[in-house]
């Protein structure tokens, strides 16, 4: 196959994948001005702080296995050793975000007093300990199905569980008024369904009987290297949150992360192409001219993604102006070292 080619097929699986993520930011545009009228910035502060904080967890119950996982399903074309390979890491991630969700909540309080600035803030905490362990049956469909490059199948699954999700936070925030405790409520609720729904569309695929010590260590050998590196991407791109919290209170976090939320626009790009380009640079590791179409794509991107980086830093005003209210005007300065940040750190993974 052409490198044109190449990358035409990789641009059509880009836009697919995109499509979650521009209804994910839709939802979150829609978000902001609920949270930000329904909230006090402190809470809104320590809303951004606890997202922070449960990327980090969710990075880490991982292990590597997601890299792992993609690289030994395309070893084999038997179909039993496949499900090995998707069983053995699913048990392993959702048993030990379970582990870790428990022993966490045991230290709610003082974690809540250290990191969020008072301990009345550890009910919400321990209920967004909860969703970890519920994210990772969409995770592992998630990349079930771009393995087995069913984009559409995927796009349709996670629309679906973000309007769940989104539909379980207006129910408990808005309807029943139950605060920033209902907001991880509503999260609860709604990746409590797609979870159950996750389980009907791949249930023979991640049925124990195919669990392997075996395998799983093979790919912990791969996996877990590359922990210190998400560990490491995570203090990049997200610990700033809990730093703000930590030093400048949740208040003046609450502010920032408004500028975060409209910097997240850059997603429709980044989180779109980072979706389809492992599956596919794997799927083209052995062809004869892959660097070249590996170096073309390199080039595209960052072309593309400074254009876009541009034009968000310029209209943050406008954006802000739109959705939020005056005292979150001044998050407009953050916004470009913010979207150039993320394109940055995209870029890593090409």
């Amino acid at each position: 196959m052409s490198t044109g080619r190449h990358i035409r097929h990789l641009a059509g699986e880009t836009i697919i994948y995109g499509i979650p993520g521009t209804v994910n930011r839709f939802i979150a545009i829609f978000l902001v001005p609920l949270y930000t009228r329904v909230f006090s910035p402190a809470d809104y502060g320590v809303y951004g702080t606890l997202t922070s904080l449960t990327q980090l967890l969710g990075t880490f119950v991982v292990l590597g296995l997601d890299n792992a996982s993609a690289r030994w399903f395309y070893d084999t074309e038997d179909t039993g050793r496949r499900k090995s390979v998707i069983a053995s890491w699913f048990w392993c991630q959702f048993l030990v975000s379970v582990v870790l969700a428990l022993g966490l909540n045991l230290l709610a309080v003082p974690i809540a007093r250290l990191l969020l600035g008072s301990a009345d803030y550890a009910v919400p905490l321990r209920l967004a300990l909860w969703v970890i362990p519920l994210m990772a049956f969409g995770r592992v469909l998630g990349n079930w199905m771009r393995y087995r490059r069913m984009p559409w199948m995927n796009v349709a699954y996670s629309v679906a569980a973000s309007l769940a999700v989104v539909t379980g936070i207006i129910l408990l925030v808005v309807v029943f008024q139950k605060g920033l405790a209902g907001l991880y409520q509503g999260q609860l609720l709604g990746w409590g369904i797609t979870a159950l729904a996750a389980v009907a569309l791949f249930s023979s695929w991640i049925h124990p009987r195919h669990f392997s010590w075996k395998l799983l260590r093979e790919m912990f050998a791969f996996g877990l290297p590359l922990v210190p590196a998400g560990l490491a991407s995570w203090v990049t791109a997200s610990s700033d949150r809990v730093l703000m919290t930590m030093f400048r209170g949740a208040t003046e976090n609450g502010i920032y992360y408004a500028a975060v939320q409209i910097s997240l626009g850059m997603a429709l790009l980044t989180s779109a192409f980072q979706l389809a380009w492992g599956p596919f640079a794997f799927s083209i590791l052995n062809e004869p001219g892959s660097p070249r179409v590996y170096s073309k794509v390199f080039s595209l991107y960052a072309f593309l993604g400074c254009w876009l980086a541009l034009g968000m830093s310029l209209f943050a005003p406008l954006l802000l102006f739109i959705f939020t209210t005056p005292k979150y005007y001044g998050a407009a300065s953050c916004v470009p070292f913010l979207v150039f940040g993320n394109l940055a750190m995209t870029a890593t993974y090409i």
